[in-house]
């Protein structure tokens, strides 16, 4: 909105919420059911029309060459996930991968539609069809971005890439107008799916796990749901406005659920004697040891723009900030189950 209607995003931004929480109270549920269904069905179409015609405008009438010859142009460093072998770069992208793969298997979102389905065989199938159809769908903006990049560049700049604008851009060059607006209803359509799924699926935590111990000897209290939803919104227009990136906001949400639930899920799912507190200690133990280097990090970057002396490479610092969050939020959270574990040799241990 803000690329082809000159809206300023914090408008597009809270419009978005506001239609949202229309969507959550006129559907509750059904804002993630049927309702998602046909949005991200419009979205996945846009991408599709997008990637034919970004190929077929580039091959000259052929997908098949249009494909090839932005393969062919694109530098080969820029088609490699490790630009050098040293030791920092194999751990970001292996910390890049790892966020991806997952962290999000414990989103509660994904675990909706595995719980939902109507049998074991229905909700493993699912999710290998589902995998297939997300890595496809998942590389149409690759290819985008790098024709972009290669017969557009006097159009993208840094900035567009930053606020990832390259799509929107880019669409106009290489679809008819009538396509372009099917782009941006498409796009529209799954910033809702994804914002309603998401704000039903925390609001369903923060109201049954957080405040639920308040109805558990008292069924006369009320739900607080709506409240939850009220909650879980301002919270997510706050996220929005940190001056992240969208690529930024989704990392920060992926490796959340990451550090503190993937190991607790695994624990519950394949341990058979499970002390009560290694669960809730694995949690706490992978966020705040994640917090705590995002927070020195973000201190040393802050420190650098200042002018301040800089960790030298081989300092001990270097070393610590050299190893990505997120990969030493899960060893954290791993380590500390593992420790709570053999800590509480207890007969009184949990079966799950």
């Amino acid at each position: 909105m803000e690329t082809y209607l000159g809206l300023p995003s914090w408008i597009g931004a809270i419009g978005s919420c506001v239609v949202v929480l229309v969507v959550l109270r006129a559907g509750g549920m059904w804002a993630v059911t049927w309702t998602n269904s046909l949005l991200v069905a419009v979205s996945i179409a846009s991408v599709v029309i997008l990637f034919f015609g970004t190929a077929s405008t580039l091959g000259g009438g052929s997908i098949a060459e249009g494909v090839r010859r932005v393969l062919s142009e694109t530098p080969r460093d820029q088609l490699t996930f490790f630009p050098d072998f040293r030791l920092p770069t194999i751990l970001a992208v292996l910390g890049v991968f790892l966020t991806g793969l997952l962290g999000n298997i414990p989103g509660q979102d994904l675990q909706q539609r595995v719980l939902s389905a109507t049998s074991p065989r229905v909700a493993a199938w699912s999710c290998v069809i589902s995998s297939i159809i997300y890595l496809a769908i998942g590389l149409i903006p690759v290819y985008v971005g790098l024709a972009a990049k290669l017969h557009l560049p006097d159009r993208i700049t840094e900035a567009d890439v930053r606020g990832d604008q390259v799509l929107p851009i880019a669409a106009p060059y290489f679809l008819s107008e009538p396509l372009v607006i099917v782009l941006v209803v498409g796009l529209i359509s799954v910033n809702l799916a994804v914002a309603a799924s998401s704000t039903i699926s925390q609001t369903t935590i923060l109201d049954r796990n957080v405040l639920g111990f308040l109805r558990r000897n008292d069924n006369s209290r009320p739900n607080y749901e709506k409240g939850c939803v009220l909650v879980v919104s301002i919270g997510s227009l706050l996220a929005a406005f940190s001056g992240s990136s969208i690529m930024g906001l989704l990392e920060i949400s992926l490796v959340l659920v990451m550090v503190s639930l993937f190991v607790p899920m695994c624990i519950c799912l394949f341990a058979k004697h499970v002390a009560p507190w290694a669960g809730v200690a694995s949690m706490l133990a992978g966020a705040a040891v994640w917090g705590g280097h995002t927070a020195v990090e973000t201190w040393m970057q802050r420190a650098t723009n200042i002018a301040m002396e800089p960790a030298s490479e081989n300092s001990a610092l270097a070393w610590y900030l050299g190893v990505p969050a997120e990969i030493q939020g899960l060893a954290a959270s791993f380590l500390m189950a593992v420790i709570v574990q053999c800590w509480s040799r207890t007969p009184r241990a949990t079966t799950r």
